[in-house]
């Protein structure tokens, strides 16, 4: 069972459950961004093998991939 005395203050553990929230969050995102550029990289490849001369915006990758790296699986 958790002590619900376990911070001298209620004060200070809505702090502390504020800044836990907060930092996941963060680390949750770059998390994804970091998969994103990782996709982005492997996927350049391919693109330059294939030949074609239009040219290929990164947003328009991301937008069709992004939602995919979100999703836990």
């Amino acid at each position: 069972m958790i002590n619900p005395r376990f911070f001298p203050s209620r004060r200070l553990a809505l702090y502390m459950v504020r800044l836990f929230v907060t930092r996941s969050l963060a680390v949750l995102i770059a998390l994804v961004l970091i998969l994103m550029t990782l996709d982005l990289l492997g996927e350049s490849g391919k693109e330059r093998e294939s030949g074609d001369t239009r040219p290929v915006h990164a947003h328009d990758h991301i937008g069709a991939t992004g939602p995919d790296l979100s999703v836990v699986r």
